[in-house]
């Protein structure tokens, strides 16, 4: 085998032939989502797949939600250092889980567009970029759907959710996306990368619809449920 073929694993740094090893692998496919038994609306547990009752009861404004996997160790602190400790190279890991856990309907749902989760502008410059680019460059890439540009959106400057509790997170989101392009009787793919009480995927899905959007899904990489 040629040596410039070899690569670390970006997990347990062992020098194999892909950015993350088949042991490892094994253990991020134990956290995967089972759709048999998630709700397809908020991806929490629900047997047999059915919609669980808090949807039937309150709807979310998308029509779908999935999360390739549960929010357990490695990945907060995966998703920490990706984030905040420029270790871009980890984006790897969470395409490669994308790509071997998709949602059930994305290959039955024609998207006109895919939608990184924006980021308010002070965010991407102190962070040097938004993360979920890279994850919904996998998903046009994959499946051939186009990606908006990441200024379609704009985020209203707002302390983070992940510095705020549920109720708090609700509010804190009110009218912080403002749509600056046509997406007028299309079906948009929203892309996350975590999930926690999904009030910010809510909030874009239904200001998407009030602009014109006849449907809005959204594939993240984990629900911290």
């Amino acid at each position: 085998m040629p040596f410039s073929k070899l690569q670390t694993c970006l997990l347990c740094h062992d020098v194999q032939t892909d950015s993350v090893c088949s042991g490892c692998l094994a253990d991020l496919r134990e956290l995967f989502s089972d759709a048999d038994n998630c709700c397809p609306k908020c991806a929490q547990f629900s047997v047999g797949g059915a919609v669980c009752g808090h949807c039937q009861k309150h709807p979310p404004p998308y029509a779908h939600l999935w999360a390739c996997a549960e929010y357990a160790a490695p990945l907060p602190a995966l998703l920490h250092a990706w984030k905040h400790s420029g270790q871009r190279g980890l984006s790897a890991v969470f395409v490669r889980m994308m790509r071997e856990n998709p949602p059930p309907w994305l290959h039955g749902t024609a998207f006109d567009a895919v939608l990184a989760m924006p980021l308010a502008r002070s965010r991407r410059m102190a962070r040097g970029f938004n993360q979920c680019d890279t994850l919904a460059q996998e998903i046009t890439r994959r499946y051939k759907i186009p990606t908006m540009p990441h200024d379609s959106v704009f985020r209203v400057p707002k302390p983070p959710q992940s510095t705020l509790d549920a109720a708090a997170r609700t509010k804190n989101i009110e009218n912080v996306f403002r749509v600056r392009t046509d997406v007028k009787n299309r079906k948009v793919l929203i892309i996350d990368d975590v999930a926690t009480t999904a009030a910010t995927i809510s909030e874009l899905a239904r200001t998407l619809l009030q602009s014109g959007a006849c449907a809005v899904s959204a594939f993240v990489v984990t629900r911290n449920k």
